[in-house]
């Protein structure tokens, strides 16, 4: 992964570089010379992103299957009220 492609994922997760410092045991200054292509970022930074991005995918899904579930139940409850039981 290179620099410019580790800020990109950093920032589509509203990640901090202290945030991805902390994550990776390092320095946010360290974090700063892998985005500024001064340093090599290591592949397991490209893993541990990876992983985070997979999280979130599924945190998104659930999510999504939460409003859709809420819309149901509120449907419910409406044809319910119609009917009078």
């Amino acid at each position: 992964m290179t620099g410019e492609e580790l800020r990109a994922r950093r920032e589509a997760l509203g990640m901090t570089k202290a945030d991805v410092a902390r994550l990776c045991g390092v320095r946010w200054e360290t974090v700063r010379r892998w985005e500024a292509g001064q340093r090599r970022v290591p592949d397991v930074v490209g893993r541990v992103f990876g992983l985070l991005e997979e999280m979130e995918a599924v945190r998104a899904k659930y999510q999504d299957l939460n409003v859709i579930n809420s819309l149901i139940e509120k449907a419910a409850a409406r044809r319910l009220k119609q009917t009078g039981a």
